[in-house]
């Protein structure tokens, strides 16, 4: 018998298949895709919340750290 798992974002029910771990949460592929987004500069997957950076260029808190210090 499969795991059932919830995304813990929207409460869908999944298999341990079709789910995927992110910052210790269970997530859908939908909410994945909605919720977080990829920094552009190192590539680590981030809450949309946490993002950096201006709206055309998405940072992680490290790389935008970097980036300002670097420009003062």
């Amino acid at each position: 018998m499969k795991e059932k798992l919830v995304c813990s974002s929207c409460g869908k029910e999944l298999t341990s298949e079709n789910s995927i771990m992110f910052d210790g949460q269970v997530l859908c592929n939908d909410c994945l895709e909605n919720k977080t987004t990829i920094c552009n500069n190192c590539g680590e997957r981030i809450w949309n919340d946490d993002v950096q950076g201006d709206s055309n260029t998405a940072l992680c808190n490290n790389c935008y750290e970097y980036s300002v210090e670097n420009v003062s």
